[in-house]
């Protein structure tokens, strides 16, 4: 090929790609044209109204979605296995209680006390179970200390076992039994099954208080589309001349019924999560802890019997409790009836009179203070009030749920009415700016 012929076909490619580039750049300010003028601004508003309608549906639905979740976990999960380990808590100090009055009773142990110890090991033993089916994976804390429980139990009955069969031969030794056993219950299964019980109902707390407080970002996108949609309606009727717009209209009474629904349903659901955890779990963890004082006291008391008044520690450690019941009571605010107020006053009474007959050294007087069937005895008055306790916890556990449930029914259409307003919305966007679109065709 000549030189010629090669200058002009690079010259003939120049022009081809000069005209290529006006092309392109004639195309791409056509389309900027489009986008600046009228029509374009009206349609890139549309456009992010739409998706702000859209997103304030989804982000409401995600809201409703993670409280529910949250609830479901509290009611399937959580409470379940938090009221196992107070069970748990609860058995162990009543088989505790009821291994060390019995052994008052001397060879032949009343067939009442047996049973009660029985009783107890075994609604112990299908907590253990129940919390063992219930603790995650990944909580390893929990399943050591139900690992460390499991263990322990088997071993704590069989030195009360021992300590019995002793008893009832006349071996002295049994005490020594009873005492080692008494000693693992208040030294290694009670410390286990307090803190499991305590890191559970911390995470039953935890979720009430998240459930207690209001979702605002979606209450926040769903207000930042009302006074956009409101702003837009007011510069369109400034530019067309026109006062409504019945699409726009509509799509605004949809978003502002959104933003009514979803504000009035959180602010319900997170009422209703703040009475469960002021009205249930408060109170429950107060009266739990009145229980298992009551429980461990009456422990105390049958220990200081054993030991004849002589170890001075014990009665101390009784006060003590008994002053821990007290504050509890008090702390209820009149949730437990005057009942328990008045079965603690007389169990105080009765342990008074059983300090009496030992101080004179009467100690077959004191037994029977303590393990007597009458309306007056220590061990009558401490069945009493726990069987009181025992009903309010039970009491205090039920409204709970009632609160828990009516969190969950507040914002049970939510997501769906959420999401079904903001289909509504947008579509009536789109089709509120089709015909001031068209005016510009």
């Amino acid at each position: 090929m000549s030189v010629d012929g090669g200058v002009r076909l690079r010259g003939r490619r120049g022009a081809a790609a000069a005209v290529v580039e006006d092309a392109l750049l004639t195309r791409a300010g056509h389309w900027r044209d489009q986008a600046l003028s009228t029509p374009g601004r009206l349609a890139a508003i549309g456009l992010v109204l739409v998706l702000l309608a859209l997103a304030s549906g989804a982000a409401t639905g995600l809201a409703v979605g993670a409280r529910d979740t949250r609830i479901d976990t509290l009611r399937g999960s959580a409470d379940p296995l938090a009221n196992a380990a107070q069970d748990l808590y609860s058995s162990l100090s009543i088989a505790d209680a009821s291994a060390s009055t019995a052994f008052l009773a001397g060879g032949l142990q009343p067939r009442v006390m047996v049973d009660r110890y029985d009783s107890a090991v075994a609604a112990a033993s299908a907590a253990l179970a129940t919390a063992t089916m219930g603790v995650g994976d990944d909580d390893t804390t929990a399943r050591a200390l139900l690992a460390s429980l499991s263990a322990g139990l088997p071993i704590y009955t069989g030195l009360i076992a021992t300590a019995g069969a002793n008893n009832r031969a006349g071996n002295p030794v049994g005490v020594n039994y009873l005492g080692e056993a008494s000693h693992m219950m208040q030294t290694q299964l009670l410390p286990d099954a307090r803190r499991l019980y305590s890191e559970q109902s911390a995470a039953v707390v935890d979720l009430e208080h998240r459930n207690a407080s209001v979702d605002w970002m979606p209450l926040f996108i769903i207000a930042l589309t009302l006074v956009l949609l409101v702003a837009f309606q007011v510069y369109l009727a400034r530019r067309s001349n026109r006062r409504l717009n019945f699409g726009l209209v509509t799509a605004t009474v949809a978003i502002a019924l959104m933003f009514a629904w979803a504000l009035v349903a959180g602010l319900v659901s997170a009422s209703f999560s703040q009475r469960a955890a002021a009205e249930s779990t408060g109170p429950l963890s107060v009266i739990t802890t009145a229980r298992i004082a009551a429980q461990q006291a009456r422990t105390d008391e049958t220990r200081n019997l054993l030991a004849r008044g002589d170890d001075s520690a014990i009665p101390q450690t009784f006060d003590q409790r008994m002053v821990t019941i007290e504050d509890a009571l008090d702390e209820d605010d009149g949730g437990t009836d005057s009942g328990a107020r008045r079965n603690l006053d007389a169990w105080q009474a009765a342990h008074g009179e059983m300090r009496h007959h030992l101080a004179r050294g009467d100690y077959a007087g004191a037994v029977d203070v303590a393990i007597g069937t009458d309306g007056t005895s220590s061990g009558t008055q401490f069945v009493a009030l726990d069987a009181k306790l025992e009903d309010r916890i039970g009491e205090l556990r039920a409204r709970g749920q009632r609160l828990v449930d009516d969190s969950a029914r507040a914002t049970g259409f939510l997501a769906v009415g959420s999401a079904i307003l903001a289909g509504v919305a947008a579509l009536a966007i789109i089709f509120g700016l089709r015909p001031r679109l068209s005016e510009y065709q």
